[in-house]
């Protein structure tokens, strides 16, 4: 029996509007609040601006891959990236950290890709709001996508050590791990 003159029919719509309110409310901050702080940027509109790089000599640009080595032995990567494993940001995120500024400086542009966008996402939403970075964007789809675009890959063996090698931030891991200074 439901009706004006059962005591509980009142307990329970205030109990249900309640929910429905609080679960209303969670939802309009998860959507207003928790927006991605990281820009979105496709396959083909990063192709076309690492060809206009390219074209002016410009260099300000950083293009980070955080896929594991396997994986680039495996695939290739995209000409002129820089490569930080993820699993390094995964065991030892001050390290991580350490490499990525010391690829770039907080106001330039910073591109990151993975396998197919998951761990370039995480990894660009902390160097944003953790780390204060300005301008990173998230390969959307990561090198699926971009292989699916047919776009240009480059093989691990075509690739210039100096834009691709750990040797560049090996030394101050190895010296804040170990306490002493190379030279």
């Amino acid at each position: 029996m439901v009706g004006p003159n059962v005591p509980y029919t009142r307990d329970y719509l205030f109990f249900f509007f309640l929910f429905l309110k609080v679960s209303l409310s969670q939802m309009i901050n998860a959507t207003t609040l928790g927006k991605s702080s990281v820009n979105d940027l496709t396959t083909t509109a990063l192709h076309r601006l690492l060809c206009e790089e390219r074209r002016q000599g410009n260099s300000s640009l950083r293009l980070i891959d955080v896929r594991e080595e396997h994986e680039i032995e495996a695939s290739g990567r995209i000409a002129g990236s820089h490569h930080i494993p993820f699993s390094i940001y995964e065991n030892d995120r001050e390290t991580f950290v350490a490499a990525f500024q010391a690829l770039t400086e907080k106001h330039n542009r910073v591109i990151v890709y993975c396998r197919s966008g998951r761990r370039s996402r995480i990894v660009g939403e902390h160097m944003v709001n953790q780390e204060g970075y300005e301008d990173v964007y998230d390969m959307l789809g990561g090198l699926l996508a971009w292989e699916a675009d047919r776009l240009p890959i480059e093989s691990k063996n075509t690739s210039s050590s100096s834009s691709y090698s750990h040797l560049r931030w090996a030394p101050a891991m190895f010296a804040r791990d170990t306490g002493i200074v190379a030279e």
